[in-house]
């Protein structure tokens, strides 16, 4: 919020506006990021957060992918070493959670009820 207050100003000198190509990019944008968070909703609604949550993590993995093939980006090798750890991560926390489920344990410890 501040960053937005504090580059209005200086932001307004370098406007450009935007050209109808760049709206219809623009527009597609939109849509599929409405879209896109509507299935995320869903996801929610259909299972646990603790299921849906790090399954999120692959945007990691994704978003590499295209910005190596679309933008011919340099993989070096901390950033892989860092998004394996975080993907290891994520399904690490899936796996110990179904396993949990599977043993009747909720996430505070405690049995679960029947």
């Amino acid at each position: 919020m501040i960053g937005a207050v504090a580059l209005t100003g200086p932001g307004l000198w370098f406007w450009q506006p935007m050209t109808p190509i760049d709206w219809g990019w623009m527009l597609l944008r939109s849509v599929l990021a409405v879209l896109g968070h509507g299935l995320l909703i869903k996801a929610y609604e259909a299972a646990e957060a603790s299921g849906v949550q790090p399954l999120t993590y692959f945007q990691l993995v994704f978003s590499s992918i295209v910005g190596i093939t679309l933008f011919s980006g340099a993989r070096r090798s901390d950033v892989v070493l860092g998004a394996a750890i975080v993907v290891a991560a994520g399904l690490f926390a899936l796996w110990r959670q179904r396993v949990r489920a599977r043993a009747g344990v909720t996430v505070a410890g405690l049995s679960a009820p029947g």
